[in-house]
């Protein structure tokens, strides 16, 4: 049965995701912002990892952590790989900010 604080802790999680799509539209040019934003992200996806029982919410969650350390992988690694990091990152964050949103829709009550 779902309780009060269940249904405040989805709103507050919903919330969050909004917020962390939101930054990582405005943080895309500055590899600097994007990495900060992108581990704050990881971090706040792998606490909520463990209290999280549904499979299919697990299986988005473990999906965006992966794409989430390869944009960082890419952020680390931008000087080597200099004339395609662009085209990369700008699909890894798509693609991050398509699975927030699968989450986000995921939730809607």
């Amino acid at each position: 049965m779902t309780d009060f604080r269940d249904v405040l802790n989805f709103s507050i999680m919903r919330k969050r995701l909004a917020q962390f799509e939101d930054e990582l539209k405005l943080n895309r040019e500055s590899p600097k912002s994007l990495k900060a934003v992108v581990r704050e992200f990881v971090e706040f996806t792998r606490a909520i990892y463990g209290e999280v029982t549904d499979l299919s919410f697990r299986e988005l969650l473990t999906k965006q952590l992966k794409v989430a350390k390869r944009i960082l992988l890419t952020i680390n690694m931008r000087w080597i790989i200099l004339f395609v990091y662009r085209r990369i990152l700008t699909n890894l964050v798509n693609s991050l900010v398509s699975l927030i949103n699968a989450v986000i829709n995921q939730m809607k009550l």
